[in-house]
């Protein structure tokens, strides 16, 4: 029998998570969405396709070859199916790439959503994955479509006011984005101070498919982007847009669709992918910097400041055909 305080506790920290962070996500783009995107929509469309091709592939399969029980399965394919967000972002900066591009491609990911994760629920979430009533397994559409209007108004409203206002837009990205972080903090100590009645419940196969989900994302994404012709510092952004998910759309998926211990099993693998992610981001930006990025040149013999090699895929003017 669910606890309905712990249960209560569960729907405010992660919707409150989802929307704080997407509303954060929405004011930090400083940029007009679509005239960024008529500038390379070959670059855009490759970090999209790449999202949604590869990760929910990605993740069925390692389900599969890892025989995970049907609570991690779900939990593990959910993830793989949402679409990039602030945290892919930040490695993107992290990594030395494209900010611009990953913001525009994190934004047309997130609305794509609508439609992918719907049309990848039906592809990939069935036998042997799932069978109706197994466990209680039964992931609910109209469960998806909330979730995602949840999280795609809160962007919105934030991209307007960030065009309309970019003084109120700033401040509202500053106080979403903190007030976000504190949420996705209080997920992680509700998740392993208050477990359910079944306790943690990951198993270390699972644990081992949320060890190679990103760098598996990363690989995929990067070789992608290279297949389709694109430079380096654009297939570094989508190396990160095709590794790193928004956790918190699971998550919201899943408080909707499942409950008692199936719901505490999942709320737990997405915890745990959460901060895989953090950790492989961080490597994983590492690694491009330290392989590619040229050392940083002397402006003066005589003068110690140096030209970071970074400086103009961080700037914010865009990008057009001829940075792709």
């Amino acid at each position: 029998m669910a606890n309905p305080i712990r249960t209560a506790l569960q729907y405010v920290l992660v919707y409150g998570y989802t929307i704080f962070v997407m509303l954060g996500m929405g004011a930090s783009i400083d940029v007009d969405i679509v005239a960024e995107v008529k500038k390379a929509p070959k670059a855009v469309l490759c970090g999209v396709a790449s999202q949604y091709c590869f990760m929910p592939f990605a993740a069925w399969s390692l389900s599969l070859l890892f025989d995970l029980g049907t609570s991690e399965a779900l939990a593990v394919v959910l993830i793989g199916m949402c679409p990039g967000g602030v945290t892919s972002t930040l490695f993107t900066y992290l990594s030395h790439a494209n900010v611009t591009l990953s913001l525009v491609m994190t934004t047309c990911s997130t609305f794509v959503a609508l439609l992918m994760i719907p049309l990848l629920l039906f592809i990939y979430v069935r036998p042997p994955l799932i069978s109706k009533g197994e466990d209680g397994a039964d992931v609910s559409f109209a469960a998806v479509i909330v979730t995602l209007l949840v999280a795609t108004v809160p962007a919105i409203v934030g991209w307007r006011l960030r065009r309309s206002n970019p003084e109120l837009g700033e401040k509202v990205e500053k106080f979403a984005t903190k007030l976000g972080s504190l949420l996705i903090f209080g997920v992680l100590v509700f998740a392993f101070a208050w477990p359910g009645p079944g306790g943690y419940g990951m198993t270390a196969k699972c644990f081992a498919v949320m060890v190679l989900m990103c760098p598996c994302g990363f690989l995929l994404g990067y070789g992608f982007g290279l297949a389709c012709g694109m430079d380096q510092i654009t297939c570094r952004t989508i190396s990160m847009e095709t590794g790193i998910q928004q956790v918190g759309i699971a998550g919201a998926i899943a408080i909707q669709s499942f409950e008692d211990d199936q719901l505490d099993r999942t709320i737990v693998v997405m915890v745990m992918f959460g901060v895989a992610t953090v950790i492989f981001g961080a490597l994983w930006a590492l690694i491009l910097r330290k392989a590619f990025d040229p050392p940083a040149a002397k402006l003066d013999p005589s003068d110690d400041k140096t030209v970071d090699p970074s400086a103009i895929a961080l700037g914010d003017k865009g990008f057009d055909d001829h940075d792709v």
